[in-house]
């Protein structure tokens, strides 16, 4: 025996003769052959290789959705851009009208003044009425200017309302003719050119 371990040697240095069979231990502390070892790897490259394709098939189903998407949202900006437009057009046209009407306004206003003499220096008396506005005016023209004409018809003649603390206000005179108005405006020119009393036309309002 003792010639036979001399023979054999250090046996950390010579453990034996390779086992090709040698067999390992698994995950679970199961002993797997060589055969057994393969298959558990087979196993598991083919349950990597299911999730990949499960992942893909996630990937191309996520793709579609975010290209439908994309598409509703491409969509829904051309709306948008096309009402945006439709906005614009109608706004221009709203603009157009209005300052059509401006200019319309103006026109009439201009008409209601057409009309119009203010006459500032006529005394003014408490309580004063509009008929008495009125014959103020017209012992004015026959006094001051010489016309004593019983045909210049007068819609309206009142005071105005006035900023200023006037011991008289203006009084703002509507005649029905636009020619009797120019003919008493031409007479006061020359007729009050140095009177306390002032004929002067009114201007439009803006």
């Amino acid at each position: 025996m003792s010639v036979l371990l001399i023979l054999c040697g250090d046996i950390e240095s010579n453990p034996g003769p390779r086992n090709t069979r040698q067999t390992t231990i698994s995950s679970t502390g199961d002993l797997l052959l060589p055969a057994q070892e393969n298959s558990v790897g087979e196993i598991g490259n083919s349950d990597l290789l299911a999730v990949l394709k499960d992942i893909q098939s996630d990937m191309r189903s996520f793709r579609m959705e975010v290209t439908a998407k994309l598409g509703e949202v491409t969509k829904d900006i051309e709306k948008l851009k096309n009402e945006n437009k439709d906005l614009a057009k109608e706004n221009e046209r709203l603009k157009k009208e209005v300052a059509d009407l401006d200019n319309k306004c103006d026109q009439l206003r201009s008409q209601s003044c057409r009309n119009n003499l203010i006459i500032h220096g006529i005394p003014e008396s408490q309580n004063e009425t509009w008929d008495e506005c009125e014959d103020k005016v017209r012992t004015l023209l026959k006094d001051k200017i010489s016309i004593d004409d019983n045909n210049i018809e007068i819609e309206r003649a009142h005071r105005l309302t006035s900023s200023r603390h006037d011991s008289h206000r203006p009084v703002i005179v509507k005649f029905l003719k636009y020619k009797d108005r120019n003919k008493i405006l031409q007479a006061a020119k020359s007729k009050l050119r140095n009177s306390t009393v002032n004929i002067v036309k009114t201007f439009r309002p803006k």
